[in-house]
């Protein structure tokens, strides 16, 4: 009798621990989800300031109907102070007033490498890229006197034949020879040995020195 009261007192014990595991609440699972992507960053992409200082170019600067390139020079000459001949393209007959000139001469040793440029043709650019190489404006002349200016024909000038041979008529024929005295000089017997001869055209309403023969 006590062996069955003991194993009913079992099956007892043993049901009522069923009944708690089942009465014990279910956790749920939780639910994964993919993680959201992350959106991509936008890197703006930089704009270009424009420069405030103007550029130089030499196509803004130094109009082709003004400054055309230079023409050949007779390789059998050979001459100092100049880098070709002015092309005539657009060279006018006409000639220049000494306040015209007196202008010109006294900006030419007085400003930048881009306006000595602008106040030449193209064949007198090698000279000035060449002054400017040797520290600034050395070997250009300075004005500062309408006195120092004095103007002829080129035919008449010191280096009419020079010009011929290394250009041609035309070229010469279309040239005016401004001689530039130093200062205090009256005219060129005063200093014949520190006069500098400049010679020019006129293109597109604007004197340009194209030779400075030394």
């Amino acid at each position: 009798m006590l062996k069955r009261i003991k194993s009913i007192s079992i099956l007892f014990l043993w049901a009522l621990a069923l009944m708690g595991t089942a009465c014990t609440p279910i956790t749920p699972m939780a639910i994964l989800t993919p993680a959201a992507k992350p959106s991509p960053t936008i890197t703006p992409t930089p704009t270009a300031v424009p420069s405030l200082t103007a550029t130089f170019t030499p196509e803004r600067n130094f109009p082709e109907s003004i400054y055309p390139p230079p023409l050949k020079p007779n390789p059998n000459v050979i001459v100092t102070g100049g880098g070709g001949c002015p092309n005539l393209q657009g060279v006018e007959v006409a000639k220049p007033s000494k306040e015209e000139l007196f202008v010109l001469f006294s900006k030419l040793g007085q400003i930048t490498k881009e306006g000595a440029l602008e106040l030449s043709d193209r064949a007198f650019w090698p000279v000035l890229e060449e002054a400017w190489e040797r520290g600034g404006q050395g070997g250009l002349v300075k004005v500062s006197s309408i006195e120092q200016i004095v103007l002829m024909p080129a035919i008449e000038s010191p280096y009419a034949d020079l010009i011929r041979n290394y250009c041609g008529d035309k070229t010469l024929e279309l040239s005016w020879c401004v001689a530039v005295l130093p200062e205090g000089a009256h005219k060129i017997e005063d200093a014949p040995g520190l006069t500098s001869y400049y010679y020019i055209i006129k293109r597109s309403g604007r004197w340009l020195i194209w030779f400075n023969p030394h």
